[in-house]
């Protein structure tokens, strides 16, 4: 059985591109949609240059979440990957997918989450990182402190190393 995964995004969509383009070639697993909160996403170019239907929903859609959802259902989506995306998911979105979604973060969960994601007292300090991280966490009904399944911190000298071989 495919598994059919749908993508949020809000910005330019590298993250989304990069999630299709590594399950391209999978007999498990389907992009079937990308959608974004924001008309000016590049994350729609990516996803039409790649045949991967795409919607933009306003915010007044992703307060409500029915519209989104039943999007969602109609595609049969199974799995849905936050990648760059930057709004609250609406708590009926939440509930239709628990154990079933994931956001990959641009920094460190929790402390750099955004607005209204609760920092742990005993979170660790990253501020004095030199560099870049990538968090995965799951995300459920309690959407404001998701699980941390993955945080990686990379320095920037890695990154100028692979931008010199390429």
């Amino acid at each position: 059985m495919i598994t059919s995964l749908a993508i949020l995004a809000s910005g330019n969509g590298s993250n989304a591109e990069n999630i299709v383009r590594f399950f391209m070639s999978s007999p498990d697993v389907n992009v079937s949609l990308i959608l974004t909160n924001s008309q000016k996403a590049f994350a729609l170019q990516r996803a039409r240059n790649l045949g991967i239907p795409c919607a933009y929903f306003s915010k007044e859609f992703w307060q409500d979440g029915h519209a989104i959802l039943n999007l969602l259902q109609s595609y049969q989506i199974g799995f849905v990957v936050l990648a760059g995306f930057l709004a609250k998911i609406p708590d009926v979105i939440l509930q239709a997918y628990p154990h079933r979604m994931i956001n990959i973060h641009p920094s460190l969960l929790p402390l750099h989450g955004g607005k209204g994601i609760e920092v742990p007292a005993q979170a660790p300090r990253t501020d004095h990182l030199p560099g870049s991280a990538r968090d995965v966490a799951l995300h459920h009904a309690g959407w404001h402190r998701p699980h941390l399944l993955l945080a990686a911190a990379h320095h920037r000298r890695d990154f100028q190393e692979l931008e010199d071989t390429s």
